[in-house]
């Protein structure tokens, strides 16, 4: 139970709390109390205890901390690829500017689908003579498929998993205009995940750590859902490749624990 509850002070970087146990523990190592800790930036922080103590269940309160380590943490921002440079192909004047994509089966360029079938649409104007169209890794490509008359639909089949362009320009009788990229992300595969309590878990402890692992190709991981003993589904949403989930404070007994790893095509 505790005396003072822990309390935690972003500016000052401060955490304080009290408690104890009115049956007193006997063992090597117990957990009192477990804090989580989100970077602001990369650099290097340093956690210490600037004061506290252990009371010994012996009647008189007698003080048995004999020490209390820091610990220095490095954090260091997290790598992300740099998106492909595309280099605009300039139009000749008075000819159509960029048509504007739709897709019902990727409706959304910047996620992920599980479908590698793509259904692409664009409006076209009635003085443009032909359309052609692309599909690349490239994210500036020029198109070189022609379509005469134009097409106003395409439907790609068996696309490659992973993050391919498809490209589309339109002509009028002063040349090809301006050139509409549309991003296709496909993910098909299932997430890897890993479940763990580590072995130096103190079971008595209501309050349990457990380390989740996933990897997913190619989309990574968005969340993970956990149920604990058929009650509400909550979303825990990753900080990195390795994360810790804590367990609401649990009655002693047996628990289930239902958890599920998705990634950002929604693939379970």
């Amino acid at each position: 139970m505790w005396a003072v509850d822990p309390t935690y002070s972003n500016s000052a970087g401060t955490i304080s709390f009290g408690g104890g146990s009115p049956s007193g523990y006997s063992g090597g190592a117990g957990t009192v109390l477990s804090v989580t800790f989100r970077a602001k930036t990369a650099g290097t922080g340093k956690v210490t205890f600037s004061n506290g103590s252990v009371l010994a269940a012996d009647g008189r309160g007698t003080n048995v901390l004999t020490s209390m380590n820091s610990g220095s943490y490095t954090i260091a921002a997290a790598e992300v690829p740099a998106e492909p440079e595309i280099i605009e192909y300039v139009a000749p004047p008075d000819t159509p500017g960029a048509a504007t994509i739709t897709s019902t089966t990727h409706p959304n360029s910047d996620g992920w689908f599980l479908s590698n079938t793509a259904e692409l649409e664009w409006t076209v104007p009635s003085d443009v003579t032909a359309v052609r169209t692309l599909l690349s890794d490239s994210a500036g490509s020029i198109p070189t498929k022609v379509y005469e008359p134009p097409i106003s639909s395409l439907t790609i089949n068996d696309l490659e998993e992973g993050v391919q362009y498809f490209h589309l320009q339109l002509r009028n009788a002063d040349g090809w205009g301006r050139v509409a990229h549309y991003r296709l992300a496909v993910d098909t595969t299932d997430p890897i995940f890993d479940l763990e309590l580590p072995e130096a878990a103190d079971l008595s402890n209501p309050t349990q750590i457990f380390n989740f692992s996933a990897s997913d190709t190619p989309s990574g991981i968005a969340k993970y859902t956990v149920q604990i003993d058929g009650g509400e589904v909550v979303d825990f949403i990753p900080q990195s490749a390795t994360s810790s989930y804590v367990t609401p404070a649990l009655l002693p007994g047996q628990h289930s624990m239902v958890v599920e790893a998705f990634d950002q095509a929604g693939i379970v």
